[in-house]
């Protein structure tokens, strides 16, 4: 629509004006602008909610004096009153504590309480300078995105799976790394890389070991009973959780953003069209939506190739679609031994249990469509028949052949003969329920299975084959008792279909004796929790 707007605002030789023309490019910004809108909310929700955050974090500097250190203070009372070494201990023991394994702790890095407070400034000052550097790169983000910062995006991760780390979001991403080793507490995870095990260090939502000092220093001052350094140190141990939660917000509003921008390349990329090269444009092969004008001639057999592949692709999908909706109506669908009643056009004989099926949907016993073949087939790299009925063309290859003979593994299952036309895990689960009814008659099954378009599908299949069964989507459906009671208490309800989800646990229903589990659950805890409705105290079968 827009790429047909930009074409009639050229006024071309030959093309009339309608009625319609001036609505294109209002109806181009309403689909523009509906897309946009889900990005832009986001963007919008983010940054309300970090404007909040970011006023609590003012209410709470505004609470305490100008650059008070108070924890400097705290330390020089403890020396005051000689409980420097009792300190110093208290606090080596809460780190040594929470300590992680294989992390490096500051725990050896003081001795005393004046390195611990070279320790505690020099770490609190460098979180002041790394949270403003954040602070200013989400600013210098949140703007209306240019095309020089689409097109860097683009070029560098929105395109690309390995991203280059070149444009501003991915910058964006290394400050932040460099602002949460010191905000947050790090734990040790193993990666496999090449089939090798490697550590990796990972940071965590918990506070590091400075946030915790300070709290133990906290602690300490409401010993010995100083108000002053009790109310500072409160307020900047709330600071700095509202610095863990500023920092959520500060990521999801990076998130939010480069979102955006995503959207906004999406929306290009659904509207760049395929366009000759200006004289004064420099040849880059990145682009590949701008050619030469000694492609033009190229170009376009490649897109008639490209026309005539997909329109191949469509008439065999469009056929098999045909064959399968005169299959579901023709006589062969109530037939039970697999043999096809219907003639052949050519030889007027039974189709049988073989036959040839061409893309027009017209079907063709094996003997004649072979004889036809050699003696009608054209000569090329592509050999290709006409239908004798609508004399349509289809290439020899694409020609499908049908066989419903049952094969050695099926005439092993004890004539268990499935009806109507399942996928190969639906006909394997009914044949199943089937068998087990052969062997245990009035035996009950439960089928558990995650998804409830599966059993759904299943339940047309029992349907089909007479099987009588129960079905409930959840539990707190109004009848999930009542249908449960009827598996259990009525003798022809053999089947019962449960959801993982809501029948997995809780249930007691030691009347059935198998479980069919449809699909392996990924949670190990619930598929023995769907094997244990029956297996269960009271069983006795």
């Amino acid at each position: 629509m827009v790429n047909l707007h930009k074409l009639l605002d050229t006024k071309p030789a030959g093309v009339h004006p309608t009625l319609r023309d001036d609505q294109l490019k209002e109806r181009a910004s309403e689909i523009h602008d509906g897309y946009m809108a889900k990005a832009l909310v986001k963007v919008t929700s983010a940054e309300e909610n970090l404007k909040l955050m970011q006023e609590t974090l003012q209410d709470l500097a505004s609470q305490v004096t100008i650059d008070s250190n108070w924890w400097i203070d705290a330390i020089y009372l403890f020396q005051e009153l000689e409980l420097e070494d009792l300190i110093t201990n208290k606090i080596k023991t809460d780190l040594e504590a929470n300590a992680t394994v294989g992390v490096v702790s500051i725990v050896n890095r003081f001795r005393d309480l004046s390195g611990l407070q070279f320790l505690v400034v020099r770490h609190l000052d460098l979180l002041k300078e790394k949270r403003l550097v954040v602070c200013e790169t989400i600013d210098s983000l949140n703007c209306e995105p240019t095309d020089q910062l689409i097109q860097q995006c683009v070029e560098c991760h929105r395109r690309d799976d390995k991203p280059k780390k070149t444009c501003p979001f991915c910058v964006a991403d290394t400050v932040f790394d460099d602002y949460q080793v010191l905000l947050f507490a790090f734990s040790n995870t193993n990666k496999k890389v090449n089939g090798r095990e490697l550590k990796k260090q990972q940071g965590t939502w918990a506070m590091n070991e400075v946030e915790r000092i300070l709290r133990t220093l906290l602690s300490c001052c409401k010993n010995v009973v100083s108000d002053y350094l009790v109310k500072e140190g409160t307020v900047h141990i709330e600071t700095l959780e509202s610095y863990r939660k500023e920092y959520k917000l500060l990521r999801g509003m990076r998130i939010a953003l480069d979102n955006r921008v995503g959207a906004l390349d999406e929306l290009l990329m659904a509207t760049t069209r395929l366009r000759v090269r200006h004289s004064w444009e420099p040849v880059d092969p990145k682009i590949t939506y701008v050619i030469g004008a000694g492609q033009i001639e190229q170009q376009w057999y490649k897109l008639l190739n490209d026309h005539v592949f997909a329109t191949n692709e469509l008439r065999k999908k469009l056929s098999q679609q045909l064959y399968l909706a005169n299959l579901a109506t023709s006589a062969f669908s109530k037939q039970e031994n697999g043999e096809n009643p219907e003639q052949c056009p050519i030889c007027v004989a039974p189709l049988g249990c073989q036959w040839t099926v061409l893309q027009c949907g017209h079907c063709f016993c094996n003997e004649c469509m072979d004889i036809f073949i050699q003696r009608h087939s054209s000569i090329g790299s592509r050999k290709s028949i006409k239908c004798p009925t609508c004399r349509s063309s289809t290439y020899v290859t694409e020609i499908s052949y049908i066989s419903t003979r049952l094969k050695e593994s099926d005439l092993n299952d004890n004539g268990v003969k499935v009806k109507g036309g399942h996928s190969t895990k639906i006909e394997a689960v009914i044949k199943t329920l089937l068998t087990i009814q052969m062997r245990q008659p009035g035996a009950k099954s439960i089928v558990f299975s995650t998804w409830t378009d599966v059993l759904d599908v299943i339940a047309q299949g029992l349907r089909d084959n007479d099987v009588d069964y129960r079905q409930v989507q959840y539990g707190g459906h109004p009848q999930f008792q009542s249908k449960l009671m009827e598996f259990k208490h009525d003798e022809k309800v053999t089947t019962l279909l449960l959801p993982v989800q809501s029948g997995a646990k809780g249930l007691n229903v030691i009347e059935a004796t198998h479980v069919l589990l449809v699909e392996p659950i990924l949670n190990v805890a619930n598929e023995l929790q769907a094997i244990g409705r029956v297996h269960r105290i009271g069983q006795t079968k």
